[in-house]
This record gives C-alpha cells, structure tokens and sequence, in this order.
C-alpha cells in the first residue's frame, strides 16, 4: 500500500503592525468543546496568560460552545498570520465587528440581550466580569464614537433583528 502525502498551501495573510483584527477559532466537525463552564473559564484562563505574556490590546470576545470570536490588536511583532483573523480597516467596521461579536450568543438562542451572555466582552465591559480574577482581561474602548454606537445598540436593542427564535425574545426595543 503507497501512502500519498497532499500538502496544502495557504494563501500569505495581509499583515498589518498594530491594526485590530477579528479572530474567529471553530472547533473540528463543530464539537462543543467549550460549551461546559469550566471549559469556557479555562480558555479564560488561557486568554488572561496570554495578554499577560504577550504584547496586545484586548476588547473583545465571545466564547460560544464550538468556537470563539476575538477582537484583538498586536502591538509588536506576532503569530496572527497562523489563525483565522481579518484586518478591521475603519471605524465602521470596528463598530460592525464589535456588535457582530455582541450579538453572536443572541443570533445562537442561547440569550435574549447580549449583556445576559457573561462570557462575552460586552457583558465584562458594561457589568463587569462575574469572576475577580479576569477584572483587568479587557482593555477598556478608548474611541468615544465605538462607546456611543455600544450604548446606542444597547438602549435600542431589539432582539427579534438578531434571534433566530423570535418567540423566545423577551427584551423590546423602547422604540
């Protein structure tokens, strides 16, 4: 029996010195590998020893039970180029990504409002994370014009535009 090698060749990522990127890990054949709380509170643990070690700005994420989201800017020289991640190249796309992450649990059902999901960047930034030791994992959103458009989101959010189950939704826009 001859076994045949197939190596495949992934195209160069573009690579930009301290541009923000999206970074999205799936789990192989969509496994829940992180659907179990200690599992979610490890990759946590994961997160905080590599900002710890590693020189980056970390505003948001979300951990889903089969995948992760990340919002993430090196500050020098990095491995980005190894993982799933797209350059966010303006202040609207930082703001799309930023709600694209938010909503990530709602469009799932697993939450009615994006601020119930605690394992998510919005959730640690506007109600502090449920767990003292991951107080200081995310950095805090400088741009005043990405706040604004959080708030806004948040003061209008209407959970039937982002739920696949619209029956399950309980929170309305004050529209």
């Amino acid at each position: 029996m001859k076994t045949v090698l197939f190596l495949y060749m992934r195209k160069p990522r573009h690579i930009v010195l301290k541009a923000t990127y999206h970074v999205c890990a799936r789990a192989n054949r969509q496994e829940l590998i992180l659907e179990d709380e200690q599992m979610k509170l490890l990759f946590l643990e994961v997160l905080k020893r590599a900002k710890n070690k590693y020189a980056f700005i970390f505003r948001n994420f979300c951990i889903m039970g089969n995948h992760i989201h990340l919002e993430i800017t090196p500050q020098g020289e990095s491995s980005i180029s190894q993982i799933k991640s797209k350059v966010i190249e303006t202040l609207q796309q930082l703001i799309n990504t930023f709600l694209y992450i938010a909503n990530n649990p709602v469009r799932a059902g697993l939450t009615n409002h994006p601020l119930e999901f605690i394992y998510s960047g919005i959730s640690f930034h506007k109600n502090g994370p449920p767990w003292p030791a991951y107080k200081n994992l995310l950095d805090p959103i400088t741009n005043n014009t990405l706040q604004d458009a959080i708030d806004y989101h948040l003061s209008e959010y209407n959970c039937e535009k982002y739920s696949k189950q619209d029956e399950t939704c309980s929170f309305r826009s004050k529209r």
